[in-house]
């Protein structure tokens, strides 16, 4: 029965079911290879801002001294040099780490069984998705900002941002 399926299979779509399943290999260590990447990198950037943020720690008092001299509203400008350093180093260090680690995994085994495989790319495509979630969770779960200086009706009621941009409880329109 496999035999004449695989038949029709190949007459059908002109390609064979062991040719679709290498290019879906190809196409599971492609990702795996792009998670890894990805995750080192990033594993490696938040150790390196921890590093940062935990022995940097800058005298601003000069800084400020001369910002009170200057301006009406010396807290408008007051300088952020640890989250300025920050951006910096995520700047220079992200795309080096990333390029490491995919010049490294480059050379990935191709001889890692298809079970194996298929294993590896369930548990990267679970975690990348519950990454998603979780980022978007965050993102909706956090503070809204205008909530503390209410700019309109909307930001009296809406307390996070899930409130803000889906639940209105302001007047209706007309």
């Amino acid at each position: 029965m496999t035999k004449i399926l695989r038949f029709f299979g190949k007459c059908l779509t002109g390609r064979s079911p062991e040719n679709e399943d290498l290019a879906a290999d190809s196409f599971r260590s492609a990702f795996i290879r792009g998670f890894i990447t990805l995750s080192v990198s990033i594993a490696a950037y938040c150790a390196a801002a921890m590093v940062i943020t935990g022995w940097y720690h800058p005298d601003l008092s000069a800084s400020l001294r001369i910002a009170r001299e200057l301006l009406v509203d010396a807290n408008s400008a007051a300088p952020k040099p640890v989250e300025r350093l920050l951006y910096s180093i995520a700047v220079l260090f992200f795309p080096l780490c990333f390029f490491l680690c995919s010049a490294l995994l480059g050379r990935w085994p191709a001889n890692i069984p298809p079970k194996t495989l298929r294993r590896l790319y369930a548990g990267s495509m679970t975690l990348a998705i519950g990454a998603v979630l979780l980022i978007v969770y965050a993102g909706f779960a956090a503070p809204n900002p205008c909530a503390a200086a209410p700019q309109n009706n909307h930001d009296f009621v809406a307390k996070s941002n899930l409130e803000f941009y889906f639940i209105s409880h302001s007047h209706p329109i007309g």
